[in-house]
């Protein structure tokens, strides 16, 4: 019994060791996401990936590929919709044999000067780093686009309702939007203490304990970081 316990307790040493340094080189990697982000024509590919985005009024915005994964030897091939009236983005990351999607819309505040913004997410990754102040994630894992797109229009209507929020379009473009995202959420993680030992609880713990949970339960909770 006495080495099953020290052979566990080791195992659990050496995963978290591993998973912190897979953290740190990820982190390391996004702090500079300017030469990660390529754009790449993909009207016509965009418009054969799916029916649904026309169908439901979301008009091709801009491709990339994206060399942002650690250990892996593969671009992600982002598709980037949007829907103006709605003032949303789709947005589409496929690599290898793996695709999943995300809904964003961006927020003014009653100033008209403070950008928030709420990402809704069909893969629990998207959930592993924490966000800064005002950037809100939430992510569901077995629901299709149209229970995604019901489940950020609820978000939506909340951070309207409860914090004043007003949806907008952004006038900054795509790719530009999407490197200020990046680094924004990067200088957020580097900025926690400790933060180089926290992917271990980050991953197993802290993004378990957020998925498929509403944004309403979300803002309710007081999770650490």
């Amino acid at each position: 019994m006495y080495v099953l316990i020290v052979f566990i307790l080791l195992a659990s040493v050496v995963i978290w060791l591993l998973i912190s340094r897979m953290t740190v080189a990820t982190i390391r990697k996004l702090s500079d996401p300017e030469p990660l982000l390529r754009a790449v024509p993909g009207d016509t590919a965009m418009r054969d990936v799916s029916d649904w985005p026309a169908a439901n009024a979301y008009e091709p915005d801009s491709r990339f590929e994206f060399d942002g994964l650690v250990g892996v030897d593969a671009l992600v091939d982002v598709l980037v919709w949007h829907n103006p009236e709605a003032h949303t983005y789709l947005v589409s990351y496929a690599v290898m044999d793996k695709t999943w999607w995300e809904f964003v819309t961006l927020f003014r505040g009653q100033g008209g000067n403070v950008l928030a913004g709420l990402t809704t997410s069909s893969v629990d990754d998207s959930l592993t780093l924490p966000s800064p102040p005002g950037h809100f994630i939430q992510a569901f894992g077995r629901l299709d686009r149209d229970g995604l797109l019901a489940r950020h229009r609820e978000g939506v209507a909340l951070l309207q309702d409860r914090m004043g929020l007003r949806p907008v379009n952004p006038t900054q473009g795509t790719r530009e939007m999407i490197i200020d995202s990046i680094e924004c959420q990067i200088a957020h993680v580097q900025r926690i203490p400790y933060w180089y030992l926290k992917g271990p609880y980050w991953y197993f713990i802290r993004r378990r304990r957020r998925v498929n949970r509403p944004i309403a339960a979300l803002l309710s909770d007081t999770l650490s970081v």
